[in-house]
């Protein structure tokens, strides 16, 4: 964006331009900004796979996901729950709201 900032102001102290010529000089030059930054970004993808692909593959680790062992099933009854339950629960009651004079300040 630097680059883009300069080239424009450098274009725009050697030349007597009008609006509609700078209006459209900023706009080509976005333009070819993003595909430039589009291509650069693909080279650099394509330098990464490539480069990785001719790599040995790394020695499995102690800490890999994969390799660790299947949890055991848990036995039957285990999920359910525990302690003592209420066999008639009672209707949740309304909070009483505070008086008037509750925030009341001399």
């Amino acid at each position: 964006l630097y680059c883009f900032y300069i080239g424009l102001s450098v274009w725009k102290s050697f030349n007597e331009t009008s609006l509609q010529q700078e209006i459209l000089a900023v706009g080509v030059a976005a333009c070819v900004v993003e595909n430039s930054v589009v291509l650069v970004g693909g080279i650099v993808y394509a330098a990464i796979t490539w480069s990785t692909k001719s790599t040995a593959v790394p020695p499995k680790s102690p800490l890999d996901v994969e390799d660790l062992p299947k949890p055991e099933e848990p036995p039957p009854g285990a999920h359910r729950p525990r302690g003592p339950r209420d066999p008639c629960p009672s209707v949740p009651q309304p909070l009483q709201l505070p008086s008037d004079d509750t925030f009341w300040h001399p």
